[in-house]
């Protein structure tokens, strides 16, 4: 949510309460879809209970979070 909420505040999607991830990813530069991709697609695994996250994979995908929001 919280990347949402950034590229929205940069303009870099229009958010919409129906869209889903991969709606978003489409509406992206190509610079940053496949990192959005690949934070989104880990997110769901782990939300939905396809994915068990060890600690080392959190601070792992914590560190692409933060990078790719510092290419913002």
């Amino acid at each position: 949510m919280q990347n949402l909420k950034i590229l929205t505040d940069k303009d870099l999607i229009a958010w919409q309460p129906n869209k889903t991830n991969r709606d978003y990813v489409y509406e992206l530069i190509p610079t940053l879809q496949q990192t959005f991709k690949h934070i989104t697609d880990v997110f769901e695994y782990a939300w939905y209970g396809q994915l068990n996250v060890s600690e080392d994979d959190f601070f792992e995908l914590k560190e692409d979070v933060l990078n790719f929001q510092k290419r913002l």
